[in-house]
């Protein structure tokens, strides 16, 4: 009877475990990841990146950093410059060996000469110049309107031609349009989806797009447009008139498009455009650019200098924490998963002592 009575008692433990488990594993199945996951405030992620920078950044790795990003050619100053903020802010001296290399990159990089051969390789090649010559160099079209104009109509002339388009340029080309191609509901939502937009297909120029976000901007365009309607257009109405594609496109399917360019808007209101090109390498999808723009808006001008030195991805991770709903799954499911260990542990303990003991009888 007591046996009985027991395992009863056992088996009904065993339940409870399962269940337990069962239910917290079905909420993270079916609960979106923003019900666990919460925004930081801006006061407790510049707490957490300082405390960060302070353990990270100490003399040695600063002039690691400082001396890697000196050698390499096109030297990206903007981050050189953050790297010098960083040392300034937590009271590192460079060696002197490493003064003179950032003496003598200065010199070479920033005299008349310098600047004037550096535009004119911007504008040949945008991959092959410093972040801040691209800028400075290409702004004047890739970064206003006139660049999207540009954008929809070579690529829609090419489409009608049947020769090969760049997607990436024709998708992000519509979306700085914006309220022209895609009818968006606020003429004030255009200007960051504009800069977001522009800033991406100038990363996407010098190879600093990443893949993620590439493969989104190609299933939007894959998606949203209509490429038999639009090879019927005519070339010469397409160079007068680029809202004449507006009819082949659906604009639902550049949502989330649209979403990443208005937030890489906000990004670049933050840190300057030149900071959001750089950062816009720790992107790869909607997501990915919604924590960059809270992280840089909590952090301002020191973005830069903190991705540099903490990393672009991890900086992003700052951006969220675990809610309360969070904390009590994973809560449940490690009890839930020690407390099936323990009665697990417990029926082998049982059944091995029982197999002993059949075993000793058999022997008599």
């Amino acid at each position: 009877m007591r046996r009985r009575v027991g395992r009863i008692i056992l088996w009904a433990l065993y339940l409870l475990v399962a269940s337990n488990l069962a239910a917290a594993l079905w909420v993270w199945a079916h609960s979106p990841l923003g019900h666990l996951l919460v925004a930081r405030t801006d006061d407790q992620i510049r707490l957490l990146t300082d405390q960060a920078v302070a353990r990270e950044a100490t003399p040695e790795r600063m002039s690691a950093l400082m001396t890697a990003r000196l050698a390499e050619s096109p030297r990206n100053w903007l981050v050189i410059d953050a790297l010098k903020d960083v040392a300034a802010e937590r009271g590192i001296a460079f060696p002197p060996p490493v003064q003179a290399q950032l003496q003598a990159a200065d010199d070479a990089d920033h005299g008349v000469v310098a600047g004037l051969g550096a535009c004119g390789a911007c504008l040949l090649d945008a991959g092959s110049c410093q972040m801040s010559w691209v800028l400075a160099c290409q702004a004047p079209v890739v970064l206003t309107p006139l660049g999207d104009i540009e954008g929809v109509a070579t690529e829609s002339w090419h489409a009608a031609n049947g020769e090969a388009v760049d997607r990436i340029n024709l998708g992000l080309s519509i979306v700085g349009l914006g309220s022209t191609l895609l009818a968006l509901p606020s003429e004030g939502a255009s200007v960051p989806f504009g800069v977001g937009a522009n800033l991406a297909r100038l990363a996407h120029r010098t190879g600093a797009l990443t893949r993620g976000a590439s493969e989104m901007i190609l299933r939007a365009v894959d998606r949203g447009v209509d490429w038999a309607g639009l090879r019927k257009l005519g070339a010469l109405d397409l160079l007068s008139d680029p809202a004449a594609v507006r009819p082949f496109l659906h604009p639902a399917a550049f949502a989330e498009v649209e979403a990443t360019a208005a937030d890489l808007g906000r990004v670049a209101a933050a840190t300057g455009p030149a900071g959001a090109l750089y950062l816009l390498r720790s992107v790869n999808d909607a997501d990915d650019a919604r924590r960059l723009a809270h992280v840089s808006e909590a952090l301002g001008p020191k973005t830069v200098g903190r991705a540099e030195v903490l990393g672009g991805r991890r900086l992003l991770r700052f951006a969220l924490s675990l809610g309360r709903l969070g904390l009590w799954i994973t809560g449940a499911a490690f009890w839930a998963l020690a407390s099936f260990a323990t009665l697990l542990g417990h029926l082998l303990h049982h059944a091995t002592f029982m197999g002993v003991r059949r075993l000793r009888r058999a022997l008599r």
